[in-house]
């Protein structure tokens, strides 16, 4: 029989939520969206609210939920310390849900003049989610016995941008629903959907991950530490990275001046050095001693992290190879590796550590293949749209590939989320019995 529901692990019920999000709003939506584009011919076939809304699901149902899950049941017992507001656990979880499915609705259904406001008060129940569990983690760890160290200064800098951006996307959302016309809206998706995104990616997904892998990659793969002072340094570039990604570009947009151009490069260039940093010690290129089912999503997501940096700095030789000022294409193609290839891949990877799975349970292997296939394609089919149209073809397929990886996953993890499993708090106490 089940386990009854207030035995299960706090975390399967973020991560069951946030599986619902990803296989419907979430990357389900995403293939309906990408089919649209490729029977058009064209990236701007499909309504920007669409996307936005799509988006927004990804970002706060997909990745937020997860990392809500993950750091509100792993982290106490890593800092020694009880959960600060424990009644208050699920409010997250039932708020953060509750707003992306208002705000879902609000922005892609012609709801007339009460869609801006319906989608702003969806925004208002993500920002009171972000919020509220950042508080809970800065209160559990005020009472935490252990020094402050480089991952938590990681994880502290993605809670601060996950909040930040729950409202720049609120606002930002509201500016373009609200336009009052077609260049009016332009004008605010070129200069504030970009930052958004840097704040959302790199802020939130990429400080988050880099800080969870120090602390937990190296006891459960068996990976050596990354020093602190390699820690600390590489937190100050990335977030010297993100606060020059971030301003520039509204500055370079803002007043048409390229010199602007020579700082956000820098900031990626920073983003670049600090990532691997943090990485390199850890030879991800060797086969890890532990958990081998585990690391080969991790190794493969840190590999598109990689690919994904080196086509941001090379973004300025494809613009002068191609002729164009800019790329939509390709800058998409580079949000899509670091989103599905990096941040969505890691999240399947961690969580095959952290939800017990029989050894009888269904191989991974075809969900390893499905993912990374179907990034290859849209990656790589994106970019080719730029010089020929027969890209856009091909590139409804790489989505269904996606999806179909994320199912085959889902449904190995399903009898691990319902409890019919070994308790996941061995696992925890595991890592807190590690290195601290």
């Amino acid at each position: 029989m089940n386990a009854p529901t207030e035995e299960r692990p706090l975390h399967h019920r973020y991560f069951t939520a946030a599986i619902a999000i990803v296989i419907t709003v979430g990357a389900g939506w995403g293939v309906w969206l990408l089919l649209q584009v490729a029977l058009s011919g064209r990236f701007t076939g499909v309504s920007l609210q669409d996307v936005n809304a799509h988006g927004q699901a990804q970002i706060d149902g997909w990745v937020g939920l997860f990392i809500m899950g993950f750091a509100l049941q792993m982290f106490p017992p890593v800092w020694h310390a009880r959960l600060a507001g424990r009644r208050w656990r699920l409010v997250p979880l039932a708020t953060m849900l509750a707003g992306v499915v208002l705000r879902s609705v609000a922005m892609s259904l012609p709801l007339g003049a009460s869609g801006p406001f319906l989608a702003l008060a969806g925004s208002a129940l993500q920002l009171a989610a972000t919020t509220l569990f950042g508080g809970m983690l800065v209160l559990t760890c005020r009472r935490s016995i252990e020094r402050f160290q480089p991952w938590m200064g990681f994880v502290f800098l993605a809670v601060a941008c996950f909040v930040a951006q729950a409202l720049f996307d609120g606002w930002h959302t509201w500016r373009t629903m609200v336009a009052p016309d077609r260049g009016a809206l332009l004008a605010q998706v070129a200069t504030f959907q970009a930052p958004l995104r840097d704040l959302q990616i790199h802020g939130l997904a990429l400080c988050m991950i880099l800080g969870v892998s120090q602390r937990f990659l190296p006891p459960f793969l068996g990976l050596p530490d990354t020093p602190a002072r390699r820690g600390w340094l590489a937190l100050a570039a990335i977030g010297a990275g993100l606060l020059l990604e971030s301003t520039f570009f509204v500055a370079l947009r803002r007043t048409g001046d390229h010199r602007w151009a020579t700082g956000l490069f820098l900031g990626w260039v920073l983003l670049a050095v600090g990532s691997a940093v943090v990485v390199l010690p850890w030879k991800l290129w060797r086969r890890p001693e532990r958990n081998t089912r585990s690391a080969g999503f991790i190794r493969l997501a840190y590999l598109w992290l990689g690919i994904s940096l080196a086509m941001l700095l090379l973004l300025p030789v494809y613009q002068a190879i191609s002729g164009l000022p800019f790329s939509h294409a390709y800058y998409g193609a580079i949000r899509h590796a670091v989103t599905v290839g990096f941040v969505s891949q890691m999240i399947v990877g961690v969580s095959t550590l952290v939800v017990p799975l029989s050894p009888r349970a269904a191989t991974l292997r075809p969900t390893l293949i499905c993912i990374n296939l179907g990034c290859f394609l849209r990656v790589s089919l994106q970019v080719s749209s730029d010089w020929t149209p027969h890209a856009f073809h091909l590139i409804g397929v790489s989505g269904l590939f996606e999806l179909t990886g994320l199912l085959l996953w889902a449904g190995v993890l399903w009898r691990g989320l319902l409890g019919r499993e070994p308790r996941v708090e061995q696992v925890a106490g595991h890592v807190s019995l590690g290195r601290s």
